[in-house]
């Protein structure tokens, strides 16, 4: 329980409500969690923007590969398949930051109008990467130390 308190992560009584995906992740990642579940949560969450991602990009089918490799990482942890999921990663964050480049140029044009629905759509996409953790993770990290 002192090593969460240290990392300032949620607590126990927050875990069930907590509306922040990212975080739930980073409090899993600073415990002792099951790694295999973590990288098919967070596949779960990548593959959930995948639609928007490949709507706007066309035949680019990196991030997709990436998150295939990651799965097999889950499901066998070798040398050999972190290595091809680490190539893969590679790739996929230079295809995103590409994308973000072309989305970014686009956003200064109508950044006014459409920063309220791009906050609202963070907010419900924050709040749905926190549901799926929840789904992989049913019992906080604080009660899995205190198991342990």
């Amino acid at each position: 329980m002192s090593e969460m308190k240290q990392f300032r992560a949620c607590t126990s009584a927050t875990w069930d409500n907590w509306d922040d995906g990212p975080e739930l992740i980073w409090t899993l990642i600073q415990t002792k969690y099951d790694r295999s579940t973590l990288i098919r949560c967070v596949c779960k969450i990548a593959e959930h923007t995948l639609e928007i991602y490949e709507k706007e990009n066309p035949g680019d089918n990196r991030p997709r590969k990436a998150i295939e490799a990651a799965r097999i990482v889950a499901e066998d942890n070798t040398p050999k398949n972190r290595d091809a999921a680490d190539s893969a990663a590679y790739a996929a964050e230079a295809a995103a930051y590409a994308a973000r480049a072309t989305a970014d140029a686009a956003a200064d044009a109508a950044y006014d109008a459409a920063e309220a629905a791009a906050y609202a759509a963070a907010d419900a996409e924050r709040a749905w990467q926190a549901d799926c953790v929840r789904r992989h993770f049913p019992v906080s990290p604080f009660l899995m130390e205190v198991s342990n």
